[in-house]
């Protein structure tokens, strides 16, 4: 059966020489589309998770109103397993605002934090793209 596979798929590319190359292109191109795309997305990540390691950045924010922003609340969760590092509570300012420009409409949230940056916290690039 193989071998009656065999011979019926080289005659096809024989009596269709222009199919097969087309074929060939398409599937190669592809597979190369593919390749880069996927390269791309892991230099990406890994870039993102270099920085992220080195600023000892936050898996998880907790955010609360302030009553529940004592240390005596947060404690509970820095004791959990598998939490390495806390920081905080920080007091933020939060402000919401909406932004008109022409005919669009744009809403704005903004967070304002303490200039001393926390010992846990989000990576920040400062130099480069």
């Amino acid at each position: 059966m193989w071998t009656a596979l065999f011979r019926k798929a080289r005659a096809d590319m024989l009596s269709q020489p222009l199919q097969t190359v087309l074929v060939f292109i398409v599937v190669a191109a592809a597979t190369a589309t593919f390749t880069f795309a996927l390269t791309m997305g892991k230099s990406v990540g890994d870039a993102y998770m270099d920085r992220h390691a080195e600023t000892n950045g936050a898996h998880v924010w907790f955010i609360s109103p302030e009553g529940l922003s004592e240390p005596s609340f947060l404690a509970p969760i820095a004791d959990l397993d598998g939490v390495t590092a806390s920081s905080g509570p920080f007091p933020v300012l939060f402000g919401q605002s909406t932004l008109l420009t022409g005919k669009r409409v744009v809403d704005l949230r903004v967070f304002g934090i303490p200039a001393e940056r926390p010992e846990v916290g989000k990576p920040i690039i400062t130099d480069g793209r």
